[in-house]
């Protein structure tokens, strides 16, 4: 008995062995998923907001994600180049190669009203991450078909159904969770994100909701519409502006403040959408002197000769480590925040003294 059993022990290892070489030799298929973010990496890129360009997708770990499950997007079949497949993409991808500005939003995340219309892509990602928010399909196409399509793939801001694409793929990510809920709504047409252009109500509301306690630059919506529209008056801009001092770029920093993971994000997104611009939202000299030369012209003529190019090269010298809104410090925030008091109606008769604060030799900022 026991050499039978040792025999047939044997023998189902050689057969295992057997099995498992036979296995080496089998070819796996590649993954297409990771063939395609490859293919449209490889001929657009990724998105990055300082420059914009034919990106589709932030990462190539992005665009596995988006496509393994977060997007709900059928395989497809080879030769597909109309449809909302994964198929359709990489071929688009391939030809993006030679013709990038054609081709990569077709091969991108919103299908470029190519590969699916816009509102097959966006439906297709409602039903797949945020099934709750319309009764039906049909109620979804509806709605979809008054969405204006002159967005951007991975807007934040503005009347689109790019942006609501971004926001209902988005939602995938962590499907029924509290941040999926949130932009399963900001995806809906009364989009609170989507759906507001950029202006100092829609921002100061936007801002003074996401950015609380430590993070809060602002009094109250009122204090932040002063700033906004008065002691700054920031240009309206866009929502994928970077880069420059803008109503815009500010109200995209404050609509993701709102869906911050964690506090290091939340902290930048806030000094983004704050007075200073965070260094992103308008370099700080860029802000300094351009709030100078609005509210404080005898400072800047005093300290600079009125010239704009001598302040910026200056205000290089400055620290950058104050936070916005600071009163004391020797740094650029400091100086920001007195010449933009300067502006604010409330200290009306007292502009000499905020200015003189805010000078090159400032003894409020040491």
């Amino acid at each position: 008995m026991g050499t039978v059993s040792r025999r047939i022990s044997s023998l189902s290892l050689f057969v295992w062995l057997t099995i498992g070489a036979a296995c080496s030799d089998i070819e796996v298929p590649p993954d297409p998923c990771v063939t395609y973010c490859e293919e449209v990496q490889r001929s657009c890129g990724v998105i990055d907001p300082e420059n914009p360009g034919p990106g589709q997708y932030i990462t190539l770990e992005a665009c596995k994600i988006y496509c393994k499950g977060t997007s709900g997007m059928a395989l497809g079949e080879e030769g597909d180049e109309a449809v909302d497949t994964i198929s359709c993409r990489t071929y688009h991808a391939g030809l993006a190669a030679l013709d990038p500005e054609t081709h990569c939003p077709h091969a991108g995340p919103t299908g470029g009203d190519v590969c699916g219309s816009y509102c097959e892509v966006y439906c297709g990602l409602m039903t797949n991450n945020c099934s709750e928010q319309f009764s039906d399909s049909q109620a979804c196409q509806d709605a979809c078909a008054a969405f204006p399509t002159s967005g951007a793939t991975g807007d934040i801001t503005g009347d689109t159904v790019q942006c609501r694409i971004n926001f209902a793929g988005l939602a995938g990510l962590e499907r029924g969770g509290v941040d999926s809920q949130a932009n399963c709504e900001l995806a809906m047409p009364a989009s609170g994100a989507c759906g507001v252009p950029p202006t100092c109500d829609a921002l100061c509301e936007e801002v003074v909701d996401a950015c609380v306690d430590g993070n809060a630059y602002y009094a109250n919506v009122d204090d932040c519409v002063d700033v906004c529209a008065r002691a700054q008056a920031w240009p309206a801009g866009t929502s994928v502006d970077t880069n420059v001092s803008t109503i815009g770029c500010r109200l995209a920093s404050a609509v993701s403040a709102a869906a911050a993971a964690d506090s290091g994000t939340l902290e930048q997104l806030c000094r983004n959408a704050s007075e200073t611009g965070g260094g992103i939202c308008g370099g700080y000299c860029d802000v300094y002197c351009d709030v100078l030369a609005r509210n404080c012209d005898a400072t800047l003529q005093a300290d600079f000769q009125g010239e704009l190019d001598s302040c910026r090269s200056a205000c290089g010298s400055f620290a950058t480590t104050g936070a916005p809104a600071a009163l004391s410090g020797d740094t650029v925030q400091c100086r920001i925040a007195y010449a933009t008091a300067a502006g604010m109606p409330e200290n009306a008769g007292s502009e000499d003294a905020l200015c003189a604060s805010a000078q090159v030799s400032s003894v409020a900022c040491q």
